[in-house]
């Protein structure tokens, strides 16, 4: 896959995550996320107990190419 090279994936990921955080910041995401249940820990590795996870991974506002390079 020639076509497939490290500055066309990583203008991909910049163009994806401008998208992503406009879709969010227009609600566009957010009806589509199901909350679950997820058992919370301490830094130290203990849990504390249980919770709600109500997002998705973490977007990363503000990326660029050269953060990427």
């Amino acid at each position: 896959f020639p076509h497939l090279t490290k500055e066309r994936a990583d203008e991909y990921a910049v163009r994806s995550q401008e998208k992503a955080a406009k879709a969010y910041a227009n609600g566009k995401i957010q009806a589509d996320l199901v909350p679950i249940s997820i058992r919370r820990t301490s830094p130290e590795g203990g849990e504390t107990g249980w919770g709600l996870a109500t997002a998705d991974e973490p977007m990363r506002p503000g990326t660029t190419i050269e953060q990427l390079a």
